[in-house]
């Protein structure tokens, strides 16, 4: 897997997420997370933008960064839902979607987006309050190089949040079977996962960019597992399991689909996970 990977398959595969996937017209293309008093898909799906704009409150912020924007559907979100003065700053490494974004919202003039690695963010973003990555930060190549770019744009006693999924200790431990090593492989391949870590790694590779977890949450339980669209994809798996590697998205719904078996069994979570920049 690599940066270049990354970037051709959002490319090419960003408008088939956006029109056959089920957002309610939000444009999110991240897990609808079911938490405490969440009705409707769109809330759902809208779920880990009110956890961040919580810490968003907190901090009275000023700037704020989207690691891994997609289509700007977060930053447009927080931006409407903050209703205070603020700049908010969206970085993908996919040029098709940071143009979906700038067409999207091109009359929004505090909402800026750049087409970038999130490992080498630009240098016209400004120091932020709060940064940001849902379901993004899985897809880098270098976890240390990711901590140290958001270390120096991060305010001294600015938040990291990461909504993503975490190996767990068992995950980690390598003591699993032959079919959960060959769910490993299919959910890192289908889905170009780079950076998969335990929470304590995340931690020793954070606390060396001066950067120290304050808060985390297992959130699996949030999502809605084993849907019938979920079944059907599982029988294609089953009746046609090498055909859809042929095909970046269909290996991308095959990886999905192992990626839910490893949720269930606890090689996986899907965490959310605060960090805080020291004030030295």
């Amino acid at each position: 897997m690599s940066n270049s990977n990354v970037k051709k398959f959002y490319n090419k595969n960003t408008n088939k997420f956006l029109r056959f996937g089920k957002n309610a017209g939000t444009k999110v293309i991240h897990q609808p997370l079911w938490g405490e008093g969440v009705k409707t898909l769109e809330e759902a799906l809208h779920f880990s933008h009110y956890l961040i704009l919580k810490h968003i409150k907190e901090k009275n912020a000023k700037v704020v960064l989207d690691l891994g924007c997609g289509v700007g559907a977060s930053v447009f979100y927080l931006n409407k839902n903050y209703k205070k003065e603020c700049d908010f700053y969206g970085v993908s490494i996919s040029e098709e979607q940071i143009k979906i974004a700038k067409d999207s919202f091109n009359n929004i003039k505090n909402c800026h987006f750049f087409a970038a690695n999130f490992e080498k963010l630009p240098g016209e973003i400004p120091k932020a309050d709060i940064a940001y990555a849902i379901e993004a930060f899985v897809h880098g190549t270098d976890a240390e190089a990711f901590f140290e770019q958001v270390a120096g744009k991060l305010k001294p006693g600015g938040r990291l949040i990461l909504i993503d999924d975490m190996l767990t200790q068992k995950g980690a431990s390598g003591k699993i079977s032959q079919t959960q090593v060959r769910q490993l492989q299919a959910y890192r391949s289908g889905w170009m996962i780079g950076n998969l870590y335990t929470i304590n790694q995340l931690n020793n590779l954070a606390e060396n960019m001066n950067l120290k977890i304050i808060e985390n949450k297992n959130l699996t339980s949030l999502m809605h597992l084993g849907r019938f669209r979920d079944k059907m994809i599982g029988l294609m798996v089953f009746l046609a399991g090498r055909w859809m590697d042929a095909s970046p998205y269909w290996k991308n719904m095959k990886g999905g689909y192992s990626k839910q078996a490893l949720l269930k069994t606890g090689l996986l979570e899907y965490q959310y996970i605060v960090f805080k920049k020291n004030n030295s």
